[in-house]
């Protein structure tokens, strides 16, 4: 009788466990967590009130959730410095989704209780309202120039610092600077549309611009490429690679996504977003044709745009991580809390941690649906909580719709005739922009696709085409070598090229009447209309 194929589809995750010679100790480690559990009573006083009983058990309970997390649940794409750490980093993602869960299903107040009961410094509702009004009353003067408001913003207030430090883990995230400088880019855009109803999003032109943008931003970014280079090179020296692909012969030829699962799994190595590594032939000629320097313009080099699916796939990313950071916002503003409450330092810490297997998941996920198809792709663990706790943080937005926010929504209500609660120059800056990118989209993947650029070839055109492109990438021509080398391509293929570039004006274009959007900055010049 002849066997049934398989069905299985191959994955491409790490097995249970990654290192073999790993040694959790269950049973030992789960004695010594319940004893101590169990001595905790009697270590502390009784507690005073309800919410500080509540606190104890919340805390108690995630500790005992941590251990069954640490032992039981599988490993995470990422295994440096240690396969645990990383486990640990997805229970207390899983935990906080649980959490936001519990303050869902309960009314403001008890909401804010039970948060409170955890968070202790939280203070009372009336009393962030307090620090609310004093903020949105001192910031008539603060756009003002000088030595003193440049040392108070650098200084002396934690965004700066916030600032640089964000960057630097968003590139030990996508440990890619054009997509950390797009990221850059477009979070400086979402300020400037909401600004009109977070109060953190009010900045000066110039603390947004030099400061944020060009100073704590690329810093931040600096830093963290220096500090991937630093981490790849510290583990590469040891054999956790080696752990993570021990597998029969057979089983690792036939893995899909053998030559890009290291490149995910190994923190600090470079994610290959663009996939400039795997151009196929109709970019390597628009490479070689295009009179413009790929590396002023990028859509030429990256590979973002060799297909609609990709371009959505890291429009996603982008979508996703600028989501979480306004969340961030929403929250505050939601619940209540502080900005130097420990809330958000352990949600930052969170988010960040957890995004670093999040990010490399999706790079898998991506790489696969490119090279392999769609049947084979997963998203993993840690990607899928991510986004999750994302949703649930929204929700808790929208239940608990902060009293501030609704009264600046009703004024704009009432002035734009739309309906729709957004300023009307802010609405037609966007519809404007969605416009322009897409007529790109349908010029760049329908009307107009790259993938006609050599139709209707004939052999010996053909032939020259490879042999040009060829002496292109193993020369590297620039100025008037490349143009002389451009001018032997066929006239045909020559005007078609110039046709795709002009395509990509329109891409260009789709960013200015976002650019447009500066005016909302605070203390622009007086002769800035």
């Amino acid at each position: 009788m002849a066997r049934r194929p398989s069905n299985r589809v191959p994955q491409s995750h790490p097995p249970f466990r990654t290192d073999i010679y790993e040694k959790p100790r269950q049973l030992l480690n789960s004695l010594l967590a319940f004893t101590l559990l169990s001595l905790i009573p009697s270590c502390f006083s009784t507690p005073k009130s309800d919410q500080e009983a509540v606190g104890q058990v919340i805390w108690a309970i995630f500790g005992a959730f941590q251990l069954f997390v640490f032992l039981q649940v599988r490993d995470m794409i990422t295994v440096w410095p240690h396969a645990g750490f990383w486990r640990l980093v997805f229970g207390a993602g899983a935990f906080y989704a649980i959490f936001i869960v519990a303050m869902l299903m309960l009314d403001f107040t008890r909401a804010r209780w039970l948060l409170a009961s955890v968070v202790p410094t939280l203070g009372t509702w009336s009393d962030y309202i307090k620090k609310l009004d004093a903020y949105e009353g001192g910031k008539e003067d603060i756009c003002t120039v000088s030595v003193q408001t440049l040392m108070r913003q650098i200084v002396f207030q934690p965004w700066f610092l916030s600032h640089a430090l964000g960057w630097m883990g968003k590139m030990m995230i996508f440990r890619d600077w054009k997509v950390c400088l797009v990221a850059a880019l477009f979070f400086e855009f979402t300020e400037l549309t909401f600004t009109y109803v977070v109060p953190e999003f009010e900045e000066c032109w110039w603390d947004s611009v030099f400061l944020d943008t060009f100073g704590a931003n690329l810093f931040g970014m600096w830093m963290g490429t220096h500090v991937n280079r630093w981490i790849e090179g510290f583990s590469s020296s040891r054999k956790v690679e080696d752990a993570m692909n021990k597998k029969d012969d057979d089983k690792k030829e036939s893995s899909p996504g053998k030559s890009f699962k290291l490149t995910a799994s190994s923190v600090g190595t470079r994610l290959d977003w663009s996939g400039q590594e795997h151009l196929n032939s109709i970019e390597e000629v628009m490479n070689s044709i295009s009179p413009v320097n790929p590396a002023f313009l990028p859509q030429y080099k990256w590979r973002i745009f060799s297909s609609p699916l990709r371009l959505i796939q890291v429009m996603v990313l982008i979508g996703v991580m600028l989501f979480i950071e306004i969340n961030t916002f929403l929250m505050m503003n939601t619940m209540g809390i502080p900005h130097d409450s420990a809330f958000n330092k352990f949600r930052l810490a969170l988010f960040g941690f957890l995004s670093i297997p999040a990010a490399a998941e999706w790079y898998l996920y991506v790489e696969t649906t490119n090279r392999i198809g769609s049947d084979v792709a997963r998203i993993g663990p840690a990607c899928w909580l991510c986004f999750c706790v994302a949703i649930l943080e929204n929700c808790l937005f929208w239940k608990f719709f902060p009293g501030h926010f609704v009264k600046t929504i009703d004024k704009v209500k009432i002035e734009n005739w739309t309906g729709i609660p957004m300023p009307m120059d802010i609405l037609i800056k966007h519809v404007l922009a969605c416009s322009l990118f897409g007529i790109w989209f349908l010029l760049r993947y329908k009307v107009m696709p790259r993938e006609e650029l050599l139709a209707d070839v004939d052999k010996e055109d053909a032939e020259l085409v490879n042999r040009l492109v060829s002496e292109q990438k193993k020369n590297k021509l620039k100025g008037r070598r490349k143009q002389s080398l451009v001018d032997m391509f066929p006239l045909k293929i020559r005007q078609k090229a110039m046709m795709y570039d002009l395509v990509d004006v329109f891409l260009v274009v789709a960013l200015v009447p976002l650019l447009m959007l500066g005016e909302n900055w605070a203390g622009l010049p007086s002769w800035r209309g």
